[in-house]
C-alpha cells in the first residue's frame, strides 16, 4: 500500500494522465491511403495529433485505433500528401450534400419561415440587356426562401430548384420542398429563365436499394415527369453522390431510360447531371451517357474542406506546386480526355468559402479544426469590413488570415476577384458555361451579378482590377506583417487598428518586430547560461540542502525547471501550442492533487492533536 506523500504523488500522476488523455482525444481523423490487392476499400484510421508530446500521450493512451471503410475503387499510392488529403475529401459528400444535411433537421418550412431564419433581404434587381454569350446555370436551394425575388433572371440561362429527395426503396420522393407552390417557377419564366427540378440521393446504402430495384427506378422516372408537368418545368438535374462502382452500368441505364421518357413527353426537356471534380471511383460513364445528357456540371469546388490536414483554396484554378496536384484546370482537362464535348460541360463554381483554425498565420498551415463553410454574404458582412482580404495568384483564390480568441483562423473564399479569373478560364476554354452553387448565398449584395453581366452578357462596365504576381507577393507580405503585429479585430467594440497609420507608427511597428527577435535571442542565451550556472551550483551539497530542504521549494524548483524546458522545446519546434495545453493540464492535475493532499494532511493532523 502507498502511504503519505507517495500516495498523493501517485494520485496526482494518475489524475494528470487522464486529463491529458482527454485533451489528446481531439485528434483529427486523417486518411491513411493504402492499396490492398483485390480490394476496393480505403482504410482510414484515427491518426495521432501533431507534436511530440501529443503523439507520446496518444500512443500511451488505452484508446484503440478507430477503423472504418469507405466504399471506393481506385487509389494511387504514390500521390503527394496534400493531394492525398484532397483526394479523400473529393470522395466524400460535396458541399451541396453537406449544406442539405445541415438544414434537413430543421424540417419542412414555408419560404417565409426560411426568410426569417436566413434573414433574407430583398433588393430589386436591375435587369441587364443583351443575350448571354454562354450558359449561366444556377442552383436555388429551397432553404434560401424567397431570395429569388432579387435574382437577375436575365443573367441566368437555367435555374435548378434544389431539391426533391428520392426515397430509394420506392422511387417516390420523401419531400419536394415546396416545389408545388413556390412562385419561383413563374417568376423565372417571366424573366426568360428556364427552370429544372433537381433530384438528390446521397449515400451508398441508398443507391444499393435504388439500383437493385428496377420498379423503383421506373416509378422515379414517372414521378419526375409528373412533377415537371405540375409546374411546367423545363428539365431535370440529377445529383446522385457516393454511388458505388458496381452500379456504374445501372446508373447509365437509368439516365438513358430517363432521357427516353423525357423525349416521349417533350423533346425540349433538358437533362443535366452533377459530376465530381475527378471521378475516382469510375462511376460516371460519360461517353455512354453523353447522347442522353445536355450538360455535365463539373463540381469545381471542395478541393480543400472538412477532411483536409492543411487549410487551402476551396476551388483552386491552378495548384502546382503549393496546393498539390488537383485543381479546376486539370479537372476540366480530365473530362476532355474522357471524351466529353466542350459544349456539354458547365463548370460549377462556389459562392462560398471554407474556414479552419490553424497552427500559424502562414500557409500551407496545419489544421486544428474545420470551422465549416462560409457563404459570400457571411464573409461580406462579418469579415470584409473588419479584416483585410488578400489574394493567392497560384489558386486564384481570396483569403483572410486573422487571430480570433487567441486562435489563428484562415478563411479561403471565392469573391468578385477570384471569380473574375475563373470566368476568364471558362471563356478561354470554350466550354458551354458556368454553374453556381448557390444562388442566394450572396443575398443582399450585387457585385457577383455585376460580374456575370460583364463576363457573359457583353454588358459594358468597369473591368475588375487584374492583380499581378508582384502585387500578390506585396499583399502577402503586408498581411503577414499585419497579423504578426496583432493588427486584428477588437472583440469588444468590433473596431480594427488603422491600416493606413502615420509613417512614424508604421516605423515603430517594424522596429518593434525587430526588437522582438533580438529580445528572443537574448532570452535564449540568458536561459542557456543561467541553466548551466544553476546546474553547476547544485553540485554543491550545501546549495542543494538550502534549495530542497522543504517540499514547497522542491515543487517550485520543479515548476521552474519544467517551464524552462517548455520554452526551449517550443523555440526548437519540438512541441507545438497544443502540446503546451497538454503540459498545462499535467501541471494543473499535479497542483490540484497536491493542494487536496495538503489540506487532507492538515485536517488529519488537527484530528490527531484533539485525540486524548
Amino acid at each position: 500500500m502507498l502511504t503519505g506523500k507517495y500516495k498523493y504523488l501517485t494520485y496526482s500522476a494518475v489524475t494528470a494522465f487522464f486529463l491529458c488523455f482527454f485533451l489528446s482525444g481531439n485528434a483529427q481523423e486523417v486518411p491513411i491511403v493504402k492499396i490492398q490487392p483485390d480490394s476496393v476499400s480505403v482504410k482510414v484510421k484515427k491518426d495521432a495529433p501533431d507534436g511530440f508530446l501529443s503523439k507520446l500521450l496518444y500512443y500511451l493512451s488505452p484508446r484503440k485505433y478507430v477503423e472504418k471503410f469507405i466504399a471506393t475503387n481506385k487509389i494511387l499510392d504514390t500521390i503527394p500528401p496534400k493531394t492525398r488529403d484532397t483526394l479523400l475529401n473529393l470522395r466524400l459528400k460535396s458541399t451541396l450534400a453537406y449544406d442539405f444535411e445541415k438544414v434537413k433537421p430543421l424540417g419542412l418550412k414555408t419560404e417565409d419561415v426560411w426568410d426569417t431564419i436566413n434573414k433574407i433581404r430583398y433588393l430589386p434587381p436591375v435587369q441587364q440587356k443583351g443575350p448571354l454569350t454562354h450558359v449561366v446555370y444556377g442552383y436555388h436551394p429551397y432553404w434560401m426562401g424567397t431570395a429569388y425575388k432579387s435574382y437577375n433572371f436575365s443573367l441566368l440561362s437555367r435555374l435548378a430548384y434544389f431539391s426533391c429527395e428520392l426515397n430509394p426503396a420506392t422511387g417516390d420522393f420523401t419531400t419536394t420542398n415546396n416545389w408545388a407552390s413556390t412562385p419561383l417557377v413563374d417568376l423565372a419564366h417571366s424573366g426568360g429563365c428556364k427552370v429544372d427540378l433537381c433530384i438528390t440521393s446521397f449515400g451508398a446504402d441508398k443507391h444499393h436499394q435504388f439500383f437493385t430495384n428496377p420498379q423503383a427506378q421506373d416509378r422515379c422516372i414517372s414521378n419526375i415527369i409528373g412533377l415537371l408537368e405540375l409546374r411546367g418545368g423545363d428539365g431535370v438535374n440529377i445529383d446522385f453522390e457516393n454511388i458505388p462502382k458496381v452500379y456504374r452500368s445501372q446508373f447509365t441505364g437509368f439516365i438513358q431510360k430517363l432521357r427516353t421518357a423525357l423525349d416521349q413527353k417533350d423533346t425540349s426537356l433538358f437533362l443535366t447531371i452533377a459530376i465530381p471534380a475527378v471521378d475516382w471511383a469510375n462511376v460516371f460513364d460519360v461517353v455512354a451517357m453523353a447522347p442522353s445528357v445536355n450538360y455535365f456540371i463539373i463540381m469545381g469546388y471542395d478541393f480543400y474542406g472538412k477532411n483536409s490536414r492543411t487549410a487551402g483554396p476551396n476551388a483552386p484554378l491552378h495548384s502546382d506546386p503549393l496546393w498539390g496536384e488537383l485543381n479546376i484546370t486539370k479537372s476540366v482537362q480530365y473530362y476532355f480526355d474522357l471524351g466529353i464535348l466542350k459544349n456539354q460541360i458547365l463548370l460549377g463554381l462556389p459562392y462560398y468559402g471554407k474556414e479552419w483554425e490553424t497552427d500559424k498565420p502562414t500557409f500551407p498551415a496545419t489544421v486544428f479544426e474545420f470551422r465549416g463553410s462560409k457563404t459570400y454574404r457571411e464573409i461580406a458582412r462579418n469579415y470584409a469590413d473588419f479584416y483585410e482580404g488578400y489574394f493567392d495568384t497560384i489558386s486564384s483564390t481570396s483569403y483572410y488570415i486573422f487571430r480570433k480568441d487567441n486562435i489563428w483562423v484562415q478563411c479561403w473564399t471565392d469573391d468578385e476577384l477570384s471569380l473574375h479569373y475563373k470566368y476568364n478560364f471558362v471563356l478561354k476554354s470554350d466550354i458551354a458555361g458556368v454553374a453556381i452553387w448557390a444562388l442566394g448565398y450572396d443575398n443582399g449584395y450585387t457585385e457577383l451579378w455585376d460580374l456575370l453581366a460583364r463576363k457573359f452578357s457583353g454588358e459594358a462596365g468597369p473591368e475588375i482590377y487584374v492583380m499581378t504576381k508582384e502585387d500578390s507577393l506585396k499583399l502577402l507580405k503586408k498581411s503577414l506583417l499585419a497579423v504578426m503585429n496583432e493588427s486584428i479585430i477588437d472583440d469588444e467594440n468590433n473596431t480594427i487598428a488603422e491600416e493606413d497609420a502615420m509613417p512614424f507608427i508604421q516605423e515603430f511597428r517594424e522596429n518593434l518586430n525587430s526588437y522582438y527577435r533580438i529580445a528572443t535571442l537574448v532570452l535564449v542565451v540568458l536561459l542557456i547560461f543561467t541553466s548551466i550556472g544553476f546546474f553547476v551550483s547544485i553540485s554543491d551539497y550545501n546549495v542543494r540542502d538550502i534549495l530542497f530542504n522543504t517540499e514547497v521549494r522542491l515543487y517550485m524548483f520543479l515548476f521552474l525547471l519544467l517551464t524552462l524546458v517548455i520554452v526551449i522545446l517550443r523555440i526548437l519546434g519540438i512541441i507545438i501550442n497544443r502540446d503546451i495545453v497538454l503540459i498545462l493540464g499535467l501541471l494543473f492535475g499535479i497542483f490540484t492533487m497536491f493542494v487536496i493532499g495538503s489540506i487532507t494532511r492538515m485536517k488529519r493532523g488537527k484530528k490527531s492533536e484533539l485525540r486524548p
